[in-house]
């Protein structure tokens, strides 16, 4: 994603996306919820694949 598109993103800061993207920040279920909802997922399923990624990284 280009700085341009993050400025836009979900209506949130550049700088908060680029804390979510370095960990510096964990985001609450709401900003979870609306970044799934920008890219046409639901939070149920984000967190179905990153489930099933963490089990599979066992």
């Amino acid at each position: 994603m280009q700085p341009a598109e993050k400025k836009q993103y979900c209506s949130l800061s550049m700088s908060y996306i680029s804390f979510l993207e370095t960990c510096r920040r964990q985001p609450t279920l709401t900003v979870m919820d609306a970044i799934c909802r920008e890219l046409g997922v639901s939070l149920t399923e984000f967190v179905n694949d990153v489930e099933r990624e963490v089990e599979n990284s066992k």
